[in-house]
């Protein structure tokens, strides 16, 4: 099958960025390498221009080019928008790079509806930051319910998993009272941690845990779950938090019922909360919802 490669200026065009900003990527943060014609004109990849599109999204979603790339292809690939749709979107006629890249991005956001997206996310949890597990759950249109939707590393159970819906209205453990509170929970030496399944952690030899709440529009939609059988290190967490933001893109595309309505939210609110489990953190304003 003969591969299609694409001269510099139109990747400039698909992707909306100059190529003074293109050779940064390429050289600086090592996020392509272009093959090199006899006149040494750079031409790039269909898979190079998904990495690079998926990049530019994240940019500017906010995230520093430095920890995109820290990423690695494989994770960019996972939720990058189909080969097809990348070229056929973006119009060949010269425009600006923002008006040439606005079909491409509305392609990608359908990509990540796909349901390899997030199970995408929770591998490259466990390829890309050293984690031995990786979960992903997203929140059920009743926000009282989240559904687990990819797993990677120690197990990759998903509809059978015991784990496969989360009451959290009587969950216990951390990734309930994540959901609760909706705060990014750091911790170490699980075992004697009661918010954690101590059986479990003992069993499978796990140490420390990164838990993120994912979010949209201050709104929760889900919670990945790392697990690490070490002490946490310092590019942990930012490369988790990176993830995440991947994970939160997926839910959001995939449905936007991942949210509660606003009507159901607002009559959740008027019902009184009553605290699950052991935990005794102050009720949130998300808390409050699920009573």
């Amino acid at each position: 099958m003969r591969r299609t490669f694409i001269p510099t200026r139109r990747v400039c065009q698909i992707v909306g960025i100059s190529s003074a900003l293109l050779r940064a990527w390429e050289s600086r943060h090592g996020l392509v390498s272009p093959r090199r014609e006899e006149n040494n004109y750079r031409r790039y990849s269909e898979s190079d221009v998904r990495v690079l599109l998926r990049a530019k999204q994240l940019v500017d979603g906010g995230l520093p080019i430095s920890e995109v790339a820290r990423l690695g292809r494989r994770a960019l690939l996972a939720s990058a928008p189909p080969v097809a749709e990348v070229v056929a979107a973006s119009p060949r006629a010269a425009a600006p790079p923002r008006d040439a890249c606005a079909g491409v991005i509305a392609s990608a956001a359908r990509a990540l509806a796909s349901e390899g997206a997030l199970q995408g996310v929770a591998e490259a949890a466990v390829a890309q930051s050293g984690s031995c597990f990786a979960r992903i759950w997203a929140q059920e249109r009743d926000p009282r319910w989240l559904r687990l939707a990819a797993s990677a590393g120690l197990s990759t159970r998903v509809d059978d998993s015991p784990r496969a819906r989360i009451d959290l209205l009587s969950y216990p453990y951390m990734v309930g009272w994540v959901a609760r509170t909706q705060h990014r929970m750091v911790r170490g030496e699980l075992a004697s941690d009661p918010r954690f399944d101590a059986a479990w952690v003992t069993r499978e030899g796990l140490v420390s845990a990164v838990v993120a709440p994912l979010e949209s529009d201050r709104q929760l939609v889900g919670v990945m779950a790392a697990f690490y059988r070490r002490a946490l290190r310092g590019d942990d967490r930012r490369e988790i938090d990176v993830l995440a933001k991947m994970a939160t893109a997926a839910i959001v595309a995939s449905s936007p019922a991942a949210r509660p309505s606003r009507r159901g939210a607002e009559a959740a609110d008027s019902a009184p909360w009553s605290p699950p489990g052991n935990d005794s953190s102050p009720p949130t304003r998300a808390t409050r919802r699920l009573g």
